[in-house]
Parts: C-alpha cells; sequence; structure tokens
C-alpha cells in the first residue's frame, strides 16, 4: 500500500468547498474535493452556502451552551 502523505505536507489550512450553484447539488469535481478533504483532512471549510451569519452565530451559541451542561443532561443526547 503507498504511503499516504499527512495533508499539512501538501496544504498548512483545511480545504474550502463551495457549491457553485444554487440547486442544492454538488457535481462531480465538487464531490471528488468533498471527498478528498473528508479523507485527507476530515473536515473542511463549507463557503458560500447561503447560510446567514445571524443563523451561524446562533448555532454556535446553542453549541456553547449545550457542552457547558452536565454529562449527564449531555448524555440522554448521545
Amino acid at each position: 500500500m503507498p504511503s499516504r502523505r499527512s495533508p499539512t505536507s501538501r496544504r498548512r489550512s483545511p480545504p474550502s468547498i463551495s457549491p457553485s450553484s444554487s440547486n442544492q447539488r454538488f457535481s462531480h469535481e465538487e464531490l471528488k474535493n468533498l471527498h478528498s478533504a473528508c479523507e485527507d483532512w476530515g473536515f473542511f471549510y463549507l463557503i458560500n452556502h447561503g447560510v446567514s451569519g445571524e443563523v451561524i452565530e446562533k448555532m454556535k451559541m446553542d453549541v456553547k451552551e449545550f457542552f457547558r451542561q452536565p454529562l449527564e443532561v449531555k448524555e440522554v443526547h448521545a
């Protein structure tokens, strides 16, 4: 099996994925990039997605609030 280079040896920051259209479908090339980002990095930045900054900030606040809760409360959702 060929050795894999670490993602950081090729680039210094996680890849950005940007849907090219508003029809909620990814092109074949975009899917290849998404697959590569997941396989090589385990995460990616999704940009130009159309979600408002207000919604994103609300989600961040909700996530912080969730993780401040006791373990017993969080385990209910596991």
